[in-house]
């Protein structure tokens, strides 16, 4: 198969398992997602990569997403400093939050806070324990992720090796269960988080 057409049918794969999965998490009801929601922040509050972490990035949630509100909310009660990304074309960076109301509608609407340089988290210089999650449609059990085709989040990490080696800086995604599908197409940049958290155990 020449590279063209390889690249053509991995994408069109891709965006086969993202449409359907998109599909299925729009039709849970508002009370599924509450029910659901609540057993994933149980989940990860009790997960010690989030008990032992001094710092959490975190995205927004919008949309049919697994609500990551109430997530910022205990670890700014406990302590925790937290960060989330904003958008500036093909590049993405942390800022600090203390609340919140931090947060404003920016890149396709999606919550953001201000991109202020002095609460601007740095690959480079922290050495205290830090955990990420990211937004993603899909996972499977080898926590292979597709997102949402824009590659933010893999060439932010792309950045972040030395922290990774390190053991400093851990990754993980909140999705439901039906997000979990048997097998998700990978290639050799593409990043797998280390975790997975559903409403029914992590993976």
């Amino acid at each position: 198969m020449e590279q063209g057409t390889r690249n053509k049918s991995y994408q069109d794969l891709k965006k086969s398992i993202r449409e359907e999965v998109l599909k299925k998490r729009g039709a849970l009801t508002p009370e599924e997602q509450e029910e659901k929601s609540r057993c994933i922040l149980r989940l990860l509050a009790q997960w010690d990569r989030y008990q032992k972490s001094e710092i959490l990035l975190c995205y927004a949630s919008c949309h049919s997403e697994v609500p990551t509100q109430e997530m910022m909310r205990l670890a700014l009660s406990e302590g925790k400093k937290v960060f989330c990304p904003r958008v500036c074309g093909r590049r993405m960076e942390f800022y600090r939050i203390f609340q919140i109301q931090d947060l404003t509608p920016g890149f396709r609407r999606i919550p953001e806070p201000e991109g202020r340089e002095d609460r601007q988290f740095s690959c480079e210089e922290t050495g205290a324990q830090a955990l990420m999650l990211l937004p993603g449609v899909a996972f499977d059990r080898e926590r292979n992720r597709i997102g949402y085709g824009g590659g933010y989040y893999d060439r932010y990490l792309a950045g972040c090796g030395r922290l990774l080696r390190a053991g400093t800086l851990h990754t993980a995604a909140a999705a439901y269960a039906l997000q979990v599908v048997d097998a998700v197409p990978a290639e050799t940049h593409d990043i797998r988080v280390e975790a997975v958290i559903t409403e029914n155990g992590i993976l």
